[in-house]
């Protein structure tokens, strides 16, 4: 499972304010990163929030599925 975290740039502050956290889309990864995948998503979703869409970055994370044993 991929999460993508969505910052927003604060040039004031030279760091990034998290906007929220978006999981995995598996049919958008054919041919592109997940970072570049995630990016074009985040830029769908949050872009009525933010002025400048360029302003977006994304950090994504893997992580492993477990399955409960039953």
């Amino acid at each position: 499972m991929i999460i993508y975290k969505v910052f927003l740039k604060n040039y004031g502050l030279r760091k990034g304010d998290l906007l929220g956290t978006l999981t995995e889309r598996r049919k958008d990864l054919r041919g592109s990163t997940p970072a570049e995948s995630g990016l074009r998503w985040a830029k769908s979703v949050f872009s009525k929030v933010v002025k400048n869409r360029g302003d977006l970055f994304v950090v994504t994370k893997e992580e492993k599925e477990t399955a409960e044993p039953s």
